[in-house]
This record gives structure tokens, sequence and C-alpha cells, in this order.
């Protein structure tokens, strides 16, 4: 049995730069991602620091989703 397949794959100009901008964004796209979440998270912290009741589960919650 053979360990390896190689495939070719023929792309049109459109289609090749369609991939290479979604490959290229995906990385900013998940690190902004992150970035969101973990303001909201601290942000429930701080206003749990600040001796706020009622509105950091929600941020708490919403953190930890995204």
């Amino acid at each position: 049995m053979v360990d390896e397949i190689h495939l070719r794959y023929t792309y049109t100009e459109d289609e090749l730069l369609r991939v290479n901008r979604t490959q290229m964004l995906r990385p900013w796209y998940l690190r902004l991602t992150l970035v969101i979440a973990l303001a909201v998270f601290f942000g429930g912290g701080v206003l749990v620091l600040w001796g706020w009741r009622g509105l950091e589960p929600v941020l708490f919650t919403a953190g930890a989703v995204v």
C-alpha cells in the first residue's frame, strides 16, 4: 500500500486569490475574537472588584462563551 498520495489541482487566478485572502485573514479573525473575549471577561472582573451586582455574571458568561 502506498503511504503518500499526490494530488494536483488547477485553480483559476480568481480562485487562488480568494483562497489566499481567506487563509491570510483567518488568524486576524481569531485574534480579534480572543481579544474581545478577554476584554469582556476582564471587564466583568473589574466590575466585581468595584462592587457591581447583577451585571458581572452576564459579562463573565459572555466572555467564557465567546
